[in-house]
């Protein structure tokens, strides 16, 4: 026994010599028998020696590697019993991160072997703690390989090697954790991440998940009570990725054989009730729509027994399990949808089997009845493409079902005009209502940028519904009326993110909003509801009254023609003062006539009824009335002289005199006598004589027909009656001096251009 123990001090110094093969060769002759417990604590000795050699060794000799590998498998196949539990496991770490330096994987995992709990030693807290830190150098090695193959491209070679390092991972989590079934599951959909994100090309992926479900089939999984929340979540999460990512168009036949599998392999699930009726639940999901499109005939029944059944589970047990489920469906129905716009490519009649059946109802039912914000509180820090790669936190679960709803809500653009079902209208109304609220809450709590992209993509889809339910009056009116209100209340927010493109941006807002007050407009116009086409319309006008290419004064000429007498006669100012808090309930602005010029409104107004000849009493009188309470002594003649000059082209009924009188009378109170005062002045004065020659024309032509009139007209002789039959014509117009008024009025006008010729143009 001395002998033996020289030798060890013998081979400790070898060993800090690093002549590791002196000491294996040496070791194996005198080690022909089995190993007694008298040498167990020299072995310890060695092994402690050999672990601070494999921290100082060169990292760059495989040779040292190898030997070292080779001699630690040896000692701890020599050992009985560890001496010292924390030591036993530091020297094992030092060692299995010494070959982990050197790739040496397999070795590796085989000295992490003896580290299993049970055989050499009982591990306690402290114990456990150095554990986990061995188990963190694998999980180390698979993220730093996987950050190196991220910008590779994944090859047979790299792709078994990091296939191998996550099976020691695995294997190193069963023996840390007692319960490690949620800590296993959560790796594994680590690890799925992981092979999915870097097989650029798809080629390996499947093989991966292949290849853990093989593994499962081999380990023990327990339901933890106090767990079983989180390993329920983890289950789902795992067979979502098998299902989404190996899952298409041509395999979908195969689906149900593939569904039984999968399945399987979770049995544990049934040792609890909820966590069995919850699961239950989700396979009937994913049996009903994971079909041929074909065969999807009575599913509309399972989908809502689905809805059914989720009710009585969160009367029963709560939602825990059921946002699982949520977001689980949400997955699923992603490639569901994608199937299906697949066949619809390929075969439109698809499309109404998808309506015929009612599936396509009861599938925007379900996500009206999974949209609870419970479910997608949860928030996640993700590498971000909307916001420059930059790390954000956000609520992954709930943009991806965003992106999910609007998918579906996509296909309802297969209807064409005036078919769209009333009820499918509705539906798609109150998932794009509850999808725009949960959208504009992270907008204002949250600065990144996707919630701007997935606003712009629900705000174009609501203005699409809007138009293909136009035949559906109250279903399309909400539609633009929320829609508004939508964009008013992120106006501010939007206008205020950083950005080269605010022009851009200003422009974007401008034009939405004006086609959808036009579109509203119009829908209450061809429903006769003239008053509320005029409160959308005027709003319209006010926000782009400086626009050239603005259609609301359009529409108001329109409403004009159609409406009753009391809206022909109200000009828009007044009707936003009218209906000022209406148009904020409704279509949420508030009207501050303060931040716009009322002056240029009324004068486009003006412009555009006289462009399009109404009549002077349908508002254009009233608007003259509403300009002048304004004050703008040149706009309101420029005005009056518009009105005179389009009125030279068509006929009206009322005199419009005393509105040239007012305006020279304003004009006259300006002593500047500019250019354009003067040409004000004249023209207005022109356009007098004009009007008083009309009136004049009107009067006798009148008074013509009454002549003409009483000329035909059979006469009953009076006693004293002679026999002349002339008939004396009196008009009242025509004389000396009506004709000297008409001569002294264009004069006036005469002798304004002379004035102003006088005064600006001869030299």
């Amino acid at each position: 026994m001395d002998e033996m123990q020289a030798k060890i001090e013998t081979w400790l110094q070898l060993i800090k010599l690093e002549k590791l093969q002196d000491v294996l060769q040496d070791m194996r002759t005198n080690f022909r028998v089995e190993p007694s417990e008298k040498l167990n604590d020299g072995i310890f000795r060695l092994l402690l020696r050999l672990c601070f050699m494999a921290d100082k060794c060169n990292k760059q000799n495989s040779k040292v590697g190898q030997d070292i590998a080779e001699l630690a498998n040896f000692l701890c196949s020599l050992l009985i019993k560890v001496p010292n539990d924390n030591n036993f496991v530091k020297a094992l770490f030092k060692i299995v991160q010494c070959l982990i330096a050197f790739n040496l994987y397999e070795d590796a995992e085989n000295i992490c072997c003896y580290l299993q709990p049970g055989i050499l030693y009982n591990p306690q807290d402290d114990t456990i703690n150095l554990l986990i830190k061995v188990l963190s150098l694998w999980r180390y090695s698979i993220y730093s390989m996987w950050l190196e193959l991220k910008n590779e491209s994944l090859n047979a070679e790299n792709y078994n090697q990091l296939k191998s390092i996550m099976k020691y991972e695995m294997n190193m989590t069963q023996m840390v954790y007692k319960d490690y079934t949620k800590h296993l599951l959560e790796g594994i959909n680590k690890h799925l991440d992981r092979i999915f994100m870097i097989d650029k090309d798809k080629k390996y992926f499947d093989d991966f998940c292949k290849y853990i479900l093989e593994y499962l089939s081999g380990v023990q999984l327990y339901l933890d009570k106090d767990e079983k929340y989180k390993i329920y979540y983890h289950i789902l999460r795992i067979i979502c990725r098998v299902i989404c990512e190996t899952t298409n168009i041509n395999n979908i036949k195969s689906s149900r054989k593939m569904l039984d599998t999968l399945f399987a392999y979770f049995e544990i699930l049934t040792e609890d009730k909820e966590c069995h009726q919850c699961f239950q639940q989700f396979q009937n999901f994913c049996m009903t729509l994971l079909v041929p499109m074909e065969s999807l005939n009575n599913s509309a029944k399972d989908i809502q027994n689905v809805i059914y059944c989720n009710v009585n589970i969160a009367e029963k047990y709560g939602t825990k399990n059921l946002k699982c489920n949520a977001i689980s469906i949400a997955e699923i129905s992603e490639v569901v949808l994608e199937y299906w716009e697949k066949c619809i490519e390929i075969d439109n009649s698809m499309f109404k089997h998808l309506v015929n059946t009612g599936i396509l109802l009861e599938i925007m039912n379900l996500f009206i009845h999974i949209n609870t914000d419970e479910f997608y509180k949860e928030k996640k820090s993700t590498e971000c493409k909307w916001c420059s790669n930059k790390l954000c936190i956000v609520k992954k679960d709930l943009h991806n079902f965003i992106a999910t709803k609007c998918r579906c809500i996509n296909l309802i653009f297969k209807f064409s005009l005036k078919t769209l079902p009333a009820k499918m209208c509705t539906l798609a109304r109150k998932i794009m209502k509850q999808t725009v609220e949960s959208i504009i809450f992270e907008i204002k709590e949250c600065e990144c940028k996707r919630w701007w992209q997935s606003w712009r993509t629900c705000r174009n889809i609501i203005y699409n519904i809007g138009i293909l339910s136009e035949h559906i009056y109250e279903e399309s009116v909400q539609l633009y009326s929320f829609l508004s209100t939508c964009i008013f209340q992120l106006k501010d927010f939007e206008l205020n993110l950083k950005s080269d493109l605010e022009n851009l941006k200003i422009k974007d807002f401008e034009n939405i909003i004006t086609f959808v007050l036009h579109r509203l407009s119009v829908v209450h116009c061809n429903n006769n509801m003239y008053k509320k086409a005029a409160t959308a319309c005027v709003l319209n006008a006010l926000l782009t009254y400086n626009h050239s290419n603005t259609k609301a004064f359009h529409t108001w000429i329109s409403i004009k023609k159609s409406a009753p007498e009391e809206i022909t006669k109200m000009t828009m100012l007044e009707c936003l003062k009218n209906d000022k808090e209406k148009i904020k309930s409704e279509l949420g602005f508030s009207v501050d006539t303060l931040k716009y010029d009322p002056i240029a409104l009324c004068l486009c107004e003006a412009r555009n009824l006289l462009e399009e000849q109404i009549a002077f009493t349908n508002g254009i009188a009233t608007l003259l009335k509403t300009l002048k309470k304004l004050q703008p002594s040149n706009q309101y003649a420029h005005t009056v002289l518009l009105l005179g000059y389009y009125f030279l082209g068509f006929k009206y009924d009322s005199s419009i005199l005393k509105y040239y009188e007012q305006a020279i009378h304003d004009l006259k109170k300006n002593k500047s006598n500019s250019v354009a005062i003067l040409c004000l002045e004249a023209n207005l004065s022109l356009f007098m004589f004009a009007e008083e020659l009309r009136v004049m024309r009107k009067q006798t032509h009148l008074e013509m027909e009454n002549t003409k009139f009483a000329i035909y007209a059979p006469k009953l002789k009076e006693p004293m009656e002679t026999n002349s039959s002339n008939v004396v014509a009196a008009y009242t117009m025509i004389n000396i001096k009506k004709d000297t008024n008409l001569m002294l009025c264009l004069q006036k006008s005469l002798k304004k251009w002379k004035q102003l010729f006088e005064c600006y143009f001869v030299s």
